[in-house]
């Protein structure tokens, strides 16, 4: 949505009071009257006279200057005419060359401060205008690296709700809000359980931090919600990629509940030497049923580092036969990790949500 910003919009009101004064001015010559009478006239733009110079200050004080009228409201004259068609001209610049701004329909962003993680969050939140179901029952769907994929859920689930795909559902979206470097690093404190002892993939001097993480969306992330949009979540949906699908893993083998349904797309899960192996074979030690639907795919052009332990993962899942769980899989022909991840998060909306 393109919104006009206020000097855009007084611009344009000020260029409309010219064009329609100049359409009532009528043309004599010079020499029919006397110039001495005539005296300024203020124009008044929403009881507000123009001032600053990118509303057309400039040009509107030239423009009181030039058309002018008597007490018995004589004619103007061709010169005056002429500049007050070229101030036009210079407005039409001012008022249609303002710069625009993008912003999303229906959303909302606000910074939830966490004492749990000891850093501020900024939560972008879709809540769609319908009349269909109680905002208190809306599904959500929570978006990790929301900073870089918020824009992305938002229009598949939009279009997908105008196509009436999937049921009407929120998109929350978990972001840092202070730039890439910045979310480039905390994502790795955020998505891990500990440090990568192997450093297959580098250095993560902040990594560790997953246990924090998920206290902040049980405890103080659902309360926000519910507290500031009445959003209580009972259907509620988490979608990760890469150290987030690792990060969904994690949650899924360690706090189910949280979630009804997981889109765990290119999880990273050679993270310290397979650590989320050892953490799933934990759980099934004491648990049998896993009440969730999950979903996860991979791209078929992926290095092996995420496609091999990725199927190894699978099969053991699948040995389990965990009560409760529907799992399905999908391999993207042509797709590579980053590539596949609009047609991932769409298959994965429209398999785990329930149509209406």
């Amino acid at each position: 949505m393109l919104k006009r910003d206020r000097r855009a919009s007084a611009s344009y009101k000020t260029l409309c009071t010219l064009i329609r004064d100049l359409l009532a001015i009528k043309l004599v010559p010079r020499h029919s009257y006397n110039s001495q009478n005539f005296v300024p006239v203020p124009i008044a733009i929403g009881r507000q006279k123009m001032r600053h110079p990118a509303d057309g200050g400039d040009a509107y004080a030239l423009y009181c200057r030039a058309v002018m009228r008597n007490k018995n409201q004589n004619p103007t004259h061709m010169k005056t005419l002429l500049t007050s068609c070229i101030l036009v001209v210079s407005l039409l610049g001012n008022a249609f060359c303002q710069d625009l701004k993008v912003s999303l329909e229906q959303t909302h962003a606000k910074w939830l401060d966490s004492k749990i993680v000891g850093d501020r969050y900024l939560i972008q939140t879709y809540i769609p205008d319908q009349k269909t179901v109680p905002i208190d029952s809306l599904p959500i769907v929570f978006v990790l690296d929301a900073d870089m994929s918020f824009g992305l859920v938002y229009d598949i689930v939009r279009w997908l709700q105008w196509g009436r795909e999937i049921p009407y559902v929120v998109v929350v979206g978990i972001s840092y809000g202070t730039g890439q470097k910045d979310w480039w690093a905390k994502r790795s404190r955020d998505f891990s359980e500990s440090k990568d002892a192997t450093k297959l993939w580098g250095d993560w001097p902040l990594a560790g931090g997953a246990a924090n993480f998920k206290s902040f969306i049980e405890k103080e992330l659902f309360q926000f919600l519910e507290t500031e949009y009445n959003l209580k979540g009972d259907s509620r949906t988490i979608i990760g990629l890469s150290f987030g699908g690792l990060f969904c893993a994690d949650i899924l083998f360690s706090k189910p509940e949280l979630f009804n349904n997981y889109i765990i797309l290119g999880p990273a899960l050679l993270w310290n030497d397979k650590e989320i192996f050892k953490q799933e074979s934990k759980f099934a030690e004491n648990h049998s049923a896993v009440n969730a639907n999950v979903f996860t795919a991979i791209g078929k052009l992926d290095n092996e580092d995420i496609k091999n332990p990725w199927a190894e993962f699978v099969d053991q899942i699948k040995s389990r036969n965990y009560k409760g769980l529907t799992l399905n899989t999908w391999i993207i022909e042509d797709e590579t990790h980053l590539s596949m991840l609009p047609v991932s998060v769409t298959r994965g909306l429209k398999t785990t949500l329930t149509k209406k």
